[in-house]
């Protein structure tokens, strides 16, 4: 039976569908997906009580989560909306994003396609969460959501389903492995070992960062590019590195990012979490919301490190209290060191909407932060054995490998927003909030701990 679920795999990646379908695999969500999934359930049981009070017209037939199913497909239904009289049928498909995606057409598409059969099909609608909205009061439905009519999306995509499907049912019904190339992502593909045939050397083409030239797409190795032409100079490193087995570092470049620094350094690190549905006064759906930080000061070179930290353990709004607290422990002058500017930066920009007394304060934040990741975005400090990232928990073990996240309880931010969740709304025993609380501050205290000792590593002559 192909399902919904499992054709959306297939135009992931035909590999990925085979890999699923055939027992290659287990796909099991990590924590923080799970968490994604659960608060996409929540939003599918608030827009179903609001459909029901919108479509109120005698001859409508409403029918959540309806199973329908046509040969070999099956899929379910978010609402199903029959019209007695006219005996067409509408198609609702809810979502917890803020905007529409193409892989919410498709979703709709195959929907669409099994229902023709079975019946006259009148709208196909998508609803989603309104990015714009802001809870104040109790949640106001009719303005929490959008209700999109994709009809005309959804039946254009009707000229190449059938063939998509065709081609699924027949990777379905064949168990060998299909003679397909891998997805080419390494870093998120479900399958490395069917997408890339075992264990990818970090010096393979497929961790080349960026776009893959055509010239390059019958090498395997970044060692075998004779002729490197055809690639940017952040990749022209990249395979310098490889060849070289060793770093490629753009000295003066470092230098020149090192001399824009201005002591008393911060390093500011946020852990966060998004609810599909606000719960806190004036807060937007999906806006990812600081809850915790780690603050490392220098004063100078050689002084020695203070640290600050800040966690909500209680049910409350966290903005007020780590404004508060943050506002107190950053001064008005000296770098702010991060990694990744730009998500800081907007969270940065959400507080100050949601506190505009503190808007001062923010924007001058923002002005100071500098991206602690550009010497290695930006391809002044190349290793091959980044594998093409420039993520911290790709960086770090390479420059400092006696520090690691593998012994923490909690090291990743998927992990740390599901723990947060369960110590402060879930009922959990007084001993196991000490211990989340604990793992929380631990995995927090090293994001900055870390960038300071990458910081000082690129200080080294």
């Amino acid at each position: 039976m192909l399902t919904k679920s499992l054709f959306k795999q297939f135009l992931d990646h035909p590999l990925h569908f085979w890999a699923v379908a055939h027992g290659a695999i287990t796909v099991y969500p990590d924590p923080g997906t799970r968490f994604i999934m659960s608060q996409g359930y929540q939003v599918e049981e608030v827009a179903i009580r609001y459909l029901r009070t919108l479509l109120t017209t005698p001859d409508l037939d409403l029918k959540p989560q309806h199973t329908i199913s046509q040969g070999r497909l099956k899929a379910r239904v978010d609402l199903w909306v029959e019209t007695l009289m006219s005996q067409a049928a509408s198609i609702y498909e809810i979502k917890s994003a803020t905007r529409l995606k193409q892989d919410h057409i498709w979703d709709l598409a195959f929907q669409y396609h099994i229902a023709a059969t079975l019946r006259d099909i009148g709208k196909t609608f998508l609803v989603h969460v309104n990015p714009a909205y802001r809870l104040v009061g109790e949640l106001d439905p009719s303005q929490f959501f959008i209700i999109e009519d994709v009809t005309d999306q959804v039946t254009a995509k009707q000229v190449d389903l059938p063939e998509l499907i065709r081609q699924a049912l027949h990777i379905l019904d064949n168990p060998e492995r299909p003679d397909l190339p891998g997805c080419g992502h390494p870093h998120d593909c479900p399958c490395p070992d069917v997408c890339f045939g075992g264990q990818l050397k970090p010096t393979s083409i497929h961790y080349l960062h960026g776009t893959l030239p055509d010239s390059l797409k019958d090498i395997a190795d970044l060692t075998d590019i004779t002729d490197p032409s055809d690639l940017n100079p952040k990749q022209q490193k990249q395979v310098e590195s490889a060849k070289s087995g060793q770093p490629i570092i753009d000295r003066p470049a470092i230098a020149t990012f090192l001399d824009r620094l201005r002591f008393p350094l911060y390093f500011l690190d946020y852990e966060t979490i998004n609810f599909a549905i606000p719960k806190y006064q004036h807060h937007a759906p999906q806006s990812h919301l600081p809850f915790q930080y780690s603050l490392h000061r220098l004063d100078a070179p050689d002084a020695p490190l203070t640290h600050f930290e800040f966690l909500e353990t209680g049910r409350a709004d966290p903005s007020p209290t780590l404004l508060k607290q943050l506002s107190s422990q950053i001064g008005d002058t000296g770098s702010i060191l991060v990694w990744y500017k730009n998500f800081e930066q907007g969270r940065n920009r959400y507080l100050a909407e949601l506190a505009p007394d503190y808007r001062d304060f923010i924007n001058g934040l923002n002005n100071r932060i500098v991206d602690l990741m550009d010497p290695f975005a930006r391809g002044w400090y190349a290793d091959y054995r980044f594998r093409g990232s420039a993520s911290i928990k790709r960086v770090l073990p390479i420059l400092i490998p006696d520090l690691s996240y593998k012994d923490l309880s909690i090291g990743n931010g998927g992990l740390a927003l599901v723990s947060w969740y369960k110590m402060v709304y879930e009922n959990v025993s007084a001993k196991e909030r000490r211990k989340i609380q604990q793992d929380l501050l631990e995995y927090c205290q090293l994001d900055t701990r870390a960038m300071v000792t990458i910081y000082r590593f690129l200080t080294k002559p």
